[in-house]
């Protein structure tokens, strides 16, 4: 199963909230801003298809918690894929605290959550899905296993409330795998989060080869991305002639020969770089 997880935001990234407060659920303090979330007919579609998709589910414990409390004591509608889903596939949570889950076919991680989620990802089936659970969204994310988010994102400013990302932590590139918008103006996007894959442009998904030189004051480096189209083969035969020139000069200098560095770059960036960076 590859894990997936759905996330309702504002527009200031807010994830707190975003339906009606659940009686006898904590939200860690007062927050008198919560049901900020309204669905339109396309963006229930969309959600409901999601949840039919659903192999398995995977909760923090606060979501959980509001979950059993909600969709775990309404009766069945009868035409609710989210319930259906939810009363019918089986439900894993982490937590060490929890011990007596409330919710039938409930299973609780408290061990060693990374292997365990491993594990649930290695059995056969579509997908197991996390939806909300702030803290786990963020441990999965950081640790390479969330492997595609969604985000509905709606047009609204809380203006406060508990955000989905973390004020500082790692930088991080996505790839855009769908993006749609409802007539209400919610939006709906699906990103697959690459591993490894920085913001930064000398960082990316495609190999290149960077050459560089250590003089006695200077850092010479020349990139050059892999020949994927005649104008990046241009930018090869001008590299080569360059470095006819460099040699010489380096030699010269008394410093050492060009060699080969590995360096991750965008297979969608194909321009040559050239830098220059002082040795202190």
């Amino acid at each position: 199963m590859k894990l997936t997880t759905t996330t309702q935001v504002s527009v200031d990234g807010v994830m707190q909230g975003p339906g009606a407060p659940v009686a006898g659920v904590d939200e860690r303090g007062a927050f008198e801003r919560d049901g900020w979330a309204h669905f339109d007919t396309e963006a229930g579609t969309v959600m409901d298809e999601i949840y039919q998709r659903a192999d398995a589910f995977l909760f923090g414990r606060r979501t959980y918690e509001m979950f059993a409390a909600s969709w775990g004591a309404w009766p069945d509608p009868g035409d609710s894929p989210t319930w259906t889903a939810l009363h019918t596939k089986p439900k894993y949570v982490a937590s060490t605290t929890l011990t007596e889950p409330r919710w039938a076919n409930t299973t609780v991680l408290s061990g060693d959550v990374a292997a365990a989620v491993a594990e649930l990802k290695a059995r056969p089936g579509s997908e197991l899905q996390v939806h909300g659970s702030g803290a786990l969204f963020r441990w999965l994310l950081d640790n390479d296993l969330a492997d595609e988010m969604t985000l509905f994102t709606f047009p609204v400013v809380v203006g406060q409330g508990t955000r989905l990302f973390p004020d500082t932590g790692r930088d991080r590139a996505l790839e855009l795998v769908d993006s749609r918008a409802t007539p209400s103006g919610v939006t709906i996007q699906v990103y697959r989060p690459p591993a490894a894959r920085s913001i930064r442009p000398d960082v990316g998904a495609g190999v290149s080869e960077s050459w560089r030189w250590m003089g006695r004051n200077q850092d010479l480096r020349i990139g050059v991305p892999r020949a994927s189209s005649p104008a990046v083969s241009l930018t090869t035969l001008i590299f080569a002639s360059v470095l006819a020139v460099i040699r010489p000069w380096a030699a010269s200098e008394g410093g050492r020969a060009p060699h080969v560095e590995w360096r991750l770059a965008s297979s969608s960036f194909p321009v040559c770089l050239f830098k220059s960076d002082q040795q202190h």
